[in-house]
């Protein structure tokens, strides 16, 4: 398989379920103790305030973001 693209996605699906089983819907310890806060308060958001979030991933930030009520334009690539 010369593809890096389907080299990527095949890699991905093969650590999907090990990545959600250790991330879960709210993120580990480190995001919701450390990153999570930190970012939150660098960003100083404010109510409807449009927001890019670039490789979202599971989409844990993005939907704190969101309770926050920011305005969430999301893309995973």
């Amino acid at each position: 398989m010369d593809d890096p693209k389907q080299r990527s996605l095949l890699a991905w699906e093969a650590n999907a379920d090990h990545w959600d089983a250790k991330f879960g819907t709210d993120g580990n310890d480190d995001r919701k103790l450390l990153i999570g806060p930190t970012t939150e308060r660098l960003l100083g958001l404010r109510t409807r305030e449009t927001v890019l979030d670039v490789a979202c991933g599971n989409g844990v930030f993005a939907r704190r973001m969101t309770e926050l009520g920011a305005l969430w334009i999301r893309a995973s690539v």
